[in-house]
């Protein structure tokens, strides 16, 4: 998901929102929203639930969090359809700021929490569960995800792990 965003916060900034090339971008930036969103939600279903009643704090920090992202993707949704309905260029260049600085607190944001789910949320997962544990959790969470988006979240995981990860 790093990755993703990074690629996409590169193409944001370099790209000039008047074009009416910017619709590709646009597409993206959607597909990333709704990645992200189902993401959040899996982990709170099928990762969140499991931990909720060994360490109820944390986890709802985490849902808490969840939250306040979707909040900023809500925002980013607002400033992608500002882009969508503009009429004129200046309307376009305009949106494209606010996509561009929405996106920079949303990566910002994305970055913090997902730094604190792996240095405290992964502690105590495997502090409570075993690995056979946790692969039926993640097994479980597969199951319910649509195979098409599993596959481009699939590609972006292979294309921004290290050699040692993968």
């Amino acid at each position: 998901l790093r990755g993703m965003l990074f690629n996409l916060q590169i193409k944001v900034q370099q790209t000039d929102f008047s074009e009416s090339g910017t619709v590709v971008l646009i597409e993206e930036l959607e597909t990333a929203l709704m990645y992200l969103d189902e993401h959040a939600e899996h982990e709170d279903k099928f990762i969140f639930a499991h931990v909720a009643h060994k360490e109820p704090s944390i986890t709802k920090e985490l849902e808490s969090d969840h939250v306040i992202d979707h909040k900023l993707s809500e925002d980013l949704r607002a400033y992608i359809g500002k882009w969508k309905t503009a009429a004129t260029g200046a309307e376009r260049i305009l949106a494209g700021r606010q996509i561009f600085s929405a996106m920079n607190g949303f990566i910002a944001f994305n970055l913090y929490h997902m730094n604190k789910e792996e240095n405290q949320f992964l502690v105590l997962l495997w502090k409570h569960f075993s690995d056979e544990e946790i692969h039926s959790m993640e097994q479980e969470m597969l199951q319910h995800m649509d195979p098409k988006v599993l596959m481009a979240e699939s590609r972006w995981i292979m294309r921004n792990l290290s050699n040692p990860e993968i």
